[in-house]
């Protein structure tokens, strides 16, 4: 009779998942945030897509925030991107972008 594989005991979360919970938790600890949410999905105006982390502010601002596991020009590229579709998809909303790795946090040039 063969033996069967163990499976691991323990849930072994990504570096991706694992930098999106921690700016969460440290973005809900900055007043300026009214609402944080994660994973969030959109479809308007023909652009659809998901964004890591949404914050907004009291002012009525919308900081989008693009996780990513590198620091690299492609994957900057990638985050850039996701970023400006969101904002064609919603162009009267006040937003600011923000590139996110487990090192780093840089502000997306967002003019369209």
């Amino acid at each position: 009779m063969a033996k069967k594989k163990k499976k691991p005991n323990k849930v072994i979360r990504s570096i991706h998942d694992v930098t999106i919970d921690m700016l969460v938790d440290e973005l809900s600890t900055d007043e300026q945030y009214v609402s944080i949410r994660k994973n969030v999905e959109y479809s308007n105006k023909g652009y659809k897509g998901e964004l890591d982390i949404e914050a907004i502010t009291i002012d009525n601002w919308y900081h989008y925030f693009e996780v990513k596991t590198t620091y690299n020009r492609k994957s900057y590229k990638k985050a850039s991107g996701q970023i400006h579709r969101y904002m064609r998809a919603y162009p009267t909303r006040k937003i600011k972008g923000f590139y996110k790795t487990p090192d780093i946090l840089i502000e997306v040039k967002t003019s369209v």
